[in-house]
């Protein structure tokens, strides 16, 4: 405790410099605490406890509180449902989008999911006032509401899961996009996706994604560690989540180009961009005793190898995200039949 003469604003600089001797805050704890009356800030402290708690500002509108409690609610559902229950994946249908709602990194990762949906730069503000100068505080929650559905509309891109019939949606493939061989969540994947998707939305190139999606994937899948080691070549998560936001751009444009498995792994390791990337021949021994990586890896690789298949674009479906169309148009005489029936993402292209 300690008596201090003056306002709340010299109380806050003393918390401010007190907490930055021995453990200092780390980037993210700062980020809230200086931006906590702003749209980013609240809006993800919101997600993180699923709608409850207290919101930021007693002066937001009853309206608006049960908005963002409401789109809190659904969203956090959508990013931590099914619950991750052990470290063993053991079936394709309990991995959620943004992993264990509970680690200790998830209030970060859903500020960076919030501002990379809301296109705000990832700086670290320096103090209130500059907080407050990049985004400004939101008075009546409108503003908070806004930044949760845009992050909405980018999240239903990646998943139906929530909704299950959310025509906009890809249907993405956990497996394919979010976690590693031994069943390791990949949050910088996870953020890259986000923003590769706002990208996407504000270019409209999802159907231009479509036709290209089921090379795309396989080739994901064939050199699952390349993402890895675009993370651990950069230091920093957002710099991280660029870096691989940039590498799933130049494979699609690779694809795109018409170039082989081959091709693009060449010009990935003679580009000076990721030139650092190896292929793995070879993995270390273990133990005689398998591991949760080990255990993981053989359902993980089983079900990517049967996993359901769009019958429009051939990508992989979750089997949370399945969806069902018609071979021949209701507008061309199409039945019901299920001779006529087959299934795919909710936007297969």
């Amino acid at each position: 405790v300690q008596w201090l003469d003056g306002d709340a604003t010299k109380a806050e600089k003393s918390f401010f410099k007190i907490n930055q001797q021995g453990v200092p805050l780390d980037h993210t704890e700062l980020t809230l605490l200086y931006s906590r009356q702003c749209p980013n800030s609240i809006a993800a402290r919101a997600l993180n406890q699923r709608g409850t708690g207290h919101l930021q500002s007693a002066k937001f509108t009853p309206e608006n509180k049960k908005e963002i409690e409401t789109i809190a609610v659904n969203l956090h559902n959508c990013l931590f449902t099914p619950p991750l229950m052990t470290n063993t994946v053991k079936s394709p249908d309990h991995l959620p989008l943004a992993g264990r709602s509970a680690a200790a990194t998830s209030l970060s990762l859903l500020l960076d999911t919030v501002n990379l949906t809301n296109g705000i730069a990832g700086t670290v503000p320096t103090s209130k006032e500059n907080a407050e100068e990049l985004i400004p505080p939101d008075i009546d929650g409108s503003m908070t509401v806004e930044f949760l559905k845009k992050t909405k509309k980018i999240i239903y891109r990646i998943s139906s899961y929530e909704t299950h019939d959310d025509m906009s949606s890809l249907d993405l493939h956990p497996l394919v996009y979010f976690y590693s061989n031994g069943g390791k969540h990949l949050p910088s994947s996870f953020l890259a996706v986000v923003e590769l998707m706002n990208e996407y939305e504000k270019n409209n190139t999802f159907h231009k994604f479509t036709l290209i999606r089921e090379l795309f994937e396989d080739f994901l899948v064939k050199h699952k560690d390349f993402v890895q080691q675009v993370s651990r070549h950069v230091r920093g998560q957002i710099k991280a989540v660029h870096k691989i936001k940039a590498f799933l751009v130049f494979v699609a444009k690779q694809i795109e180009a018409g170039n082989t498995d081959d091709g693009i792994v060449a010009n990935l390791q003679a580009s000076g961009e990721f030139s650092f990337l190896k292929v793995t021949v070879s993995e270390p021994k273990t133990k005689q005793e398998f591991t949760s990586g080990v255990e993981s890896k053989v359902v993980i690789t089983h079900e990517l190898d049967v996993a359901k298949r769009c019958q429009v674009c051939n990508a992989r479906v979750p089997n949370l995200g399945v969806s069902f169309d018609h071979k021949q148009d209701k507008k061309l005489d199409g039945t019901g039949d299920a001779v006529n029936a087959q299934f795919t993402h909710h936007y297969p292209g």
